[in-house]
């Protein structure tokens, strides 16, 4: 059975989350000490190795060269053709929070025995790459994120996207530990499953846009079928702090 909110809006389930005592850890609380840790890193080069297994698309595995420095300056260097998913790269907490609206927190959950607390928020219509609620007459649809907090390292190790009650994409996190204690991904796993009734929404949009770069190639979307694949980025030989100039990102379109 679906439990509706005041907003009229769909809440998804939750299985096996407690309760929250502490009543100061509100958003805003959370958001500050993600944002702490996030900004222990000024800048950063690391080698991504990236594997992809996606309908309609080959690509062989590839590495690319990542470069990131504060607030949210991305390049990639790449041998050829890479898809490499900016949802997978450096984004800041305030970033990934700028796309909810009514964010609450939601409870927590124990993911590999580390205690999680769930943020949970409606992703914003303007962000979104598609008809989002439907013309007059017509019923819309609702799209929720989740994300899961690791309240002692303070980064987000899970982020999960409905539409309506099915998800459609699932961005999984594990972290490394560098000097200083600072938290960057050590491998990053992004998994999407869009139903064929939703890729009818879709349109002539191709769904290697947006968070998975420009393919360069057309889609027609098949609406008898679901779309569905994985992205996984393992992240290794960091450089931390290196004090990177501007001019080395003047020049990427990422």
């Amino acid at each position: 059975m679906l439990v509706f909110a005041a907003s009229g809006r769909p809440l998804i389930p939750l299985q096996d989350v407690g309760t929250f005592p502490e009543e100061s850890m509100t958003v805003d609380t959370i958001l500050n000490r993600l944002t702490n840790q996030f900004n222990k890193v000024e800048d950063y080069t690391a080698r991504v190795d990236i594997s992809v297994e996606m309908p309609y698309f080959r690509m062989p595995n590839k590495t690319v060269e990542l470069y990131f420095k504060q607030p949210d300056k991305v390049k990639v260097e790449s041998d050829g053709f890479a898809v490499v998913p900016k949802t997978g790269l450096a984004m800041s907490p305030a970033r990934s929070f700028s796309n909810l609206f009514d964010l609450h927190v939601a409870g927590r959950e124990k993911l590999h025995g580390d205690s999680c607390i769930i943020v949970e928020g409606m992703v914003n219509p303007d962000s979104l790459k598609f008809k989002m609620w439907g013309d007059e007459g017509e019923q819309g649809i609702s799209v929720t994120s989740r994300l899961w907090v690791d309240e002692k390292r303070w980064v987000i190790v899970r982020i999960e996207t409905f539409v309506d009650t099915t998800r459609m994409l699932s961005i999984v996190t594990d972290y490394e530990e560098l000097n200083g204690g600072i938290q960057l991904p050590g491998l990053t796993e992004i998994s999407f499953s869009i139903g064929g009734r939703f890729l009818g929404r879709l349109g002539d949009h191709d769904p290697m846009s947006g968070p998975f770069g420009d393919s360069g190639e057309s889609y027609a979307p098949d609406v008898e079928s679901d779309f569905q694949g994985t992205v996984r980025l393992q992240f290794s030989r960091y450089k931390v702090n290196q004090g990177l100039k501007d001019k080395i990102f003047e020049k990427t379109t990422f």
